[in-house]
């Protein structure tokens, strides 16, 4: 299959908040916690131009109004407010600026607000009291989200919930949520202009994008853990140890002093950025003809960008192929860039690694994003002169977050349903100088301390990448390996690029036994405990070191140098995800019509040629881009595996046909007339496995599991 690579992964990806409309959905339907009925819609239209104080001559009868805001305002999300009994008291549109108002009528506080963006991204505010006759301002930002997060001790959508809402969200448990940020983001509020001792999140006006309180928010990324909030100062450049610019705070840390995130360095902001912008709107005002001729990108399209663009080996055409070449775009509009993270590259030019939101011109306005770093070129003390360069590297290589929803059919002892977080590592051997490797090995935040090594898979399937070997950092085989022990690794029956760093079962009252999943390569001897999760960085620095297969000799080299051919560094854009928080995720599903390939005494147990797999996202609203199936059975000397993928799926497909003679292995080895074998002895497993991305990023799994007893 043609890869249709509309946007592609950059080196390294990157959770704000995905979509949890679901919850939301079901408690407007039944007007509330309790059942009772309640007006669906408030009075008042959004506040003007992106303000948070009174009109002139509004009733003087309590209600609340704010900016939904993620940075850039959030025009036409949906705000919902929820009294301290569950009632429904309003839903509306927020208007261009994210503004929004509520009349409060006879609605009990506390109050929960929740307001969600056209691409699923979803904020929590909070209002302790109900103001007498006057209008509270509640923004909803993630700072706000991080409030929230602090006062429930994990998910800020159980603030919907009336018995959370009431017993977690007084006023002197939520003054001590802002005073606790208040401390944090002290050196942040005052380089904005704030007043840090009276900075409030919540409650401080956000009059005008990208100044004021608007300007923290461009400043400080927040990342939910499970039990409280990451922040991570934007304004500091990540240097090599990112540890220094984020802060991890607990529902245990309310009441106490915190510390402070640095000081900005960085004045750079989003309105930097707005002639990238107005580029790439003006390059998707045309037709896809008038975006790229055969491998050269027309006219005003190439404005946005540098000459020597380069993203993961790609050059611009190659790497935007699918984006260029989409009908939909045509008309597409450019929001607000947003700032991932500031860094520095090796010629000392400053860098940004930028996501840009965009709207699609198709039938649902749908939404996607762009993520690129940008480089300014300028001359020191010249204007700046920022471009979208891609990160420049020479191999098509990357870490990055992933999560998985694991459901087992036929569980274990210890082997049950699960979530698991770890790490995609990827390096693909058929691009520029990859295709000379023989062994690569990762190391960096969250692997093993020896790291990962990835070889050339004997699997079909596996064509476009490396497979995870081991997880011991060694260049040889195992000493109980069958065939090869202790020799030079060359190849590998494994066909995996995640390598799990810590799970949790997905069932209250089930056993999880670790030692059990560590028998595959993607399991390293021992998990990762929560304080060695709350310790990594949000953007951690991977090394790659890669050995070369020899040139002109052998297909493969049976003693390595000790020193590798190429050493070179990679970025991720997001921090991993903390196991806590996944149960508090929604996920796609895979449509019980596809199971049969995966269930014992199905009509789909003998030798299969190809698989169909069908999905829904209803409940997230994230498209799936990858499908896969899997299948292994036990054989002498080494297990006999069989894989099959579609990747760069488009956003409106639903089912896909997989055949594991598509493409061949890393290896090289011959797929031709491969399928998966009868599924009918014990040990004998399969899976069927989809994917999605968060609004920021982070592969997002869902897998199937069967298996023979």
């Amino acid at each position: 299959m043609k890869a249709n690579r509309e946007n592609r992964p950059l080196a390294g990806k990157g959770l704000l908040w995905p979509a949890l409309a679901a919850a939301v959905a079901a408690l407007v339907a039944c007007g509330g916690g309790d059942g009772g009925s309640s007006s669906s819609s408030s009075s008042g239209s959004g506040s003007s131009g992106g303000s948070s104080s009174p009109a002139p001559n509004q009733p003087t009868q309590a209600s609340l109004q704010g900016t939904a805001a993620t940075g850039a305002f959030m025009a036409g999300a949906t705000v919902t407010v929820f009294d301290a009994d569950g009632k429904l008291v309003g839903t509306q549109t927020a208007d261009a600026n994210g503004g929004y108002r509520f009349d409060l009528g006879d609605f009990k506080a506390p109050f929960a607000v929740i307001a969600k963006s056209s691409s699923g991204v979803t904020h929590v505010s909070v209002l302790a009291a109900r103001p007498s006759n006057t209008t509270a301002i509640v923004n909803t930002t993630p700072l706000t989200t991080a409030i929230a997060a602090l006062l429930t001790g994990g998910d800020p959508l159980a603030l919907t919930q009336p018995g959370v809402l009431r017993s977690k969200a007084g006023s002197e448990q939520v003054q001590s949520a802002i005073a606790l940020l208040r401390q944090a983001l002290q050196n942040v509020a005052t380089e904005t202009g704030l007043d840090p001792a009276r900075f409030d999140p919540i409650a401080t006006p956000l009059t005008r994008q990208g100044e004021g309180a608007d300007a923290v928010l461009d400043l400080v990324k927040v990342s939910l853990t499970g039990n409280g909030a990451r922040l991570v100062s934007v304004g500091v450049p990540m240097g090599t140890d990112s540890s220094q610019t984020q802060l991890t705070l607990t529902q245990d840390a309310l009441g106490k002093p915190a510390a402070a995130l640095p000081k900005p360095t960085v004045k750079t902001t989003a309105a930097d950025f707005e002639a990238i912008r107005a580029a790439l709107q003006a390059c998707f005002a045309g037709k896809p003809e008038t975006r790229r001729s055969g491998s050269t990108v027309l006219g005003s399209c190439q404005a946005a960008f540098a000459a020597d663009y380069k993203n993961s080996s790609y050059n611009l055409s190659d790497d935007l192929s699918g984006l260029f070449s989409r009908d939909d775009m045509t008309g597409a509009r450019f929001g607000t860039p947003q700032i991932v993270f500031h860094a520095t590259n090796a010629a000392s030019q400053p860098t940004a690694l930028l996501r840009l939101p965009y709207v699609r011109n198709d039938s649902e306005k749908s939404t996607g994003h762009l993520t690129r770093l940008a480089t300014n070129r300028a001359a020191a003390g010249a204007p700046a002169k920022w471009e979208l360069t891609g990160n420049q590297h020479d191999y098509d290589a990357s870490v990055a977050p992933r999560i998985t929803r694991v459901t087992e059919l036929n569980p274990a002892a210890g082997v049950v349903s699960r979530y698991e977080t770890g790490l995609r590592v990827f390096f693909n051997p058929n691009r520029g100088p990859g295709a000379q490797a023989q062994i690569v090995r990762v190391s960096g935040p969250g692997l093993p301390a020896a790291g990962v090594v990835l070889a050339r898979s004997r699997v079909c399937g596996t064509n476009g990448y490396l497979s995870v070997q081991n997880t011991r950092g060694s260049l040889t085989y195992a000493a109980d390996d069958p065939i090869s022990p202790n020799k030079t690794i060359q190849t590998t029956a494994q066909n995996t690029t995640h390598v799990v760093l810590a799970a949790s079962p997905l069932r209250a009252g089930d056993t999880l036994d670790w030692s059990r999943l560590a028998t595959s390569a993607s399991y390293p001897a021992t998990p990762l405990s929560d304080a060695q999760f709350a310790a990594l960085p949000e953007f951690g620095r991977y090394r790659f070191e890669v050995w070369n297969r020899p040139i002109g000799g052998g297909y493969y080299d049976g003693a390595l140098a000790a020193a590798p051919d190429v050493v070179f560094t990679t970025m991720a854009g997001s921090g991993v995800v903390p196991p806590a928080r996944l149960a508090q995720l929604s996920w796609n599903g895979i449509a019980a019509a596809s199971l049969g390939f995966v269930t014992a005494g199905s009509d789909k147990t003998g030798f299969q040629p190809t698989v169909d797999v069908a999905w829904s996202n209803d409940v997230t609203d994230e498209p799936v881009d990858q499908a896969s199936a899997f299948g292994v059975t036990p054989a002498s000397p080494l297990p006999q595996r069989m894989y099959a993928q579609a990747n760069y799926l488009p956003r409106n497909v639903k089912t896909i046909t997989l055949k594991p003679d598509m493409v061949g292995s890393s290896a090289g080895e011959s797929c031709i007339g491969a399928g998966f074998a009868a599924f009918n002895q014990a040990g004998d497993q399969r899976n069927l496995e989809i994917r999605s991305s968060t609004a920021d990023d982070i592969y997002k799994y869902v897998r199937v599991v069967g298996t023979v007893r």
